[in-house]
């Protein structure tokens, strides 16, 4: 998908997700991410929407948090978008 200019896929963000009273909170950490530059934010969102569905993300995930993968990100920890939303539904 592409941005405002800005274009990158759905497999350059991974998340790490955490049950939080009923809800499920994600850190997203996207490749490349500029805490500055908001069309990453707004992009993830659209690929939120697209791959997991509004309604659900609405309903059932709580915070949302936005990184950059560092040298030291346990990408063990990491799914992928469609894993993420297919637990999701799991947890529905």
């Amino acid at each position: 998908m592409n941005f405002k200019g800005l274009d990158f896929k759905a497999t350059d963000i991974k998340a790490k997700y955490f049950l939080n009273d009923g809800l499920i909170d994600v850190e997203l950490y996207i490749r490349g991410f500029k805490e500055n530059d908001s069309r990453y934010k707004s992009l993830a969102f659209l690929y939120l929407d697209h791959l997991v569905g509004e309604y659900l993300i609405m309903t059932k995930i709580g915070v949302i948090g936005f990184k950059k993968p560092g040298l030291f990100t346990k990408t063990s920890a990491l799914v992928t978008l469609q894993e993420l939303s297919e637990l999701i539904k799991a947890l529905v």
